[in-house]
């Protein structure tokens, strides 16, 4: 997706259909990103976190 306006027409689509699940992927430009999110991002785990024999952090939950 490369709006807001077909953000918001998949949006609708979903709402539309009650007897499927969907997976949304958004790109955000690095440069766009909420302050409370890009705080946590220098310390989270990423998609790895199965693999990883640390995950969860002592104390993050």
């Amino acid at each position: 997706m490369t709006s807001v306006e077909q953000l918001y027409g998949v949006l609708e689509e979903i709402r539309a259909d009650e007897h499927n699940n969907y997976v949304v992927e958004l790109c955000i430009p690095k440069d766009n990103v909420p302050n409370a999110i890009a705080v946590e991002a220098g310390s989270a785990v990423g998609e790895d976190e199965i693999d990883n024999p640390n995950w969860p952090p002592a104390g993050k939950f």
